[in-house]
């Protein structure tokens, strides 16, 4: 059974570091491996935002993944990371479920096109396809 922590100190925000540099490659806007400075800078800036939230997600003691919502353009919208050695188990669909829950507006994902596992745990979790563009699409969760 996964469970979902609000993520709340400087630890918390390395777990995230280095679960979002273990699938890099498939985040949206930036591919970048983050640094430990660089993440710490963001955590800094952002953990106190209600314009962001951030949970951990764990399966017993062990923390598999995160899931992010940030405020922006007057929406929510979805972000989240598995490490490898969970995916493939349904635990990105539990983090799209549970971030579309945790507020009473729509959230929004924006998934590269070609990330096909992402895209179904996102249909899975009840988002559908809002629109594509370019090598993304959009998915949202209506309330």
């Amino acid at each position: 059974m996964m469970d979902m922590r609000r993520a709340t100190s400087e630890w918390d925000a390395e777990v995230i570091r280095v679960i979002r540099n273990s699938g890099r490659q498939w985040m949206t806007r930036d591919t970048r491996e983050i640094t430990y400075d660089a993440q710490q800078l963001w955590w800094a800036r952002f953990s106190t935002e209600e314009t962001m939230r951030i949970w951990i997600a764990s399966v017993a003691t062990t923390d598999i993944g995160y899931g992010l919502l940030r405020f922006e353009a007057r929406q929510w919208w979805a972000s989240l990371a598995v490490l490898p050695r969970y995916q493939g188990q349904g635990y990105g669909t539990d983090i799209y479920r549970y971030l579309a829950a945790s507020t009473d507006q729509d959230v929004y994902a924006e998934i590269l096109a070609d990330n096909t596992p992402s895209i179904k745990a996102c249909l899975g979790a009840g988002y559908t396809i809002a629109y594509a563009m370019d090598k993304h699409a959009v998915l949202v969760h209506r309330k």
